[in-house]
């Protein structure tokens, strides 16, 4: 349950996310569940189950892709998967995530990769924040839109802003 966004603009790209965290009837707001900021040109933004987006958020913080490609991204997240494996003798579940690296932008769900050029909104919530993106708002109102229009999604939301052309 959540909404997860992204928009690349001419000089910078916005990440955000709403805080909701749901296990069963309850519900506990977390803004550093869904969204992490690894560095100032490294963010990543997941859906799906916390225990999956936990884990990508500490591998991050000593793995990053090689270079801004969908290739090196899928690389990072097959090392990744490895990892999680030898953790936790499982893989990932059903988690989708957003990665903003080195002015580049992907989506990884299930190792598809795309690369994003404008914007994109996933989760619960993305309906309603891919919709007010498209009308040309941008990644805060798109949020508002989600947590006011979806029974899913939930404020606080956050949000990251990395200046293109920022390197590690």
């Amino acid at each position: 349950m959540s909404v997860i966004a992204v928009k690349v603009e001419k000089d910078k790209i916005v990440l955000g996310a709403d805080s909701i965290v749901v296990w069963g009837n309850s519900q506990l707001k977390n803004q550093n569940a869904k969204i992490f900021k690894v560095s100032d040109s490294f963010g990543i933004a997941g859906t799906g189950y916390s225990k999956d987006i936990s884990l990508l958020f500490l591998f991050a913080k000593t793995h990053t892709p090689s270079v801004p490609t969908p290739e090196a991204v899928l690389d990072f997240f097959d090392e990744f998967y490895d990892w999680v494996k030898k953790k936790t003798e499982t893989y990932p579940d059903e988690a989708l995530f957003i990665i903003v690296y080195q002015g580049a932008v992907f989506t990884f769900h299930d190792f598809n990769i795309e690369k994003v050029e404008d914007y994109c909104a996933y989760g619960a919530g993305g309906d309603f924040a891919r919709a007010a993106l498209y009308l040309g708002a941008d990644v805060e109102k798109a949020l508002d839109v989600a947590c006011e229009l979806s029974t899913l999604c939930e404020a606080p939301k956050i949000t990251y802003t990395f200046i293109k052309g920022e390197k590690e």
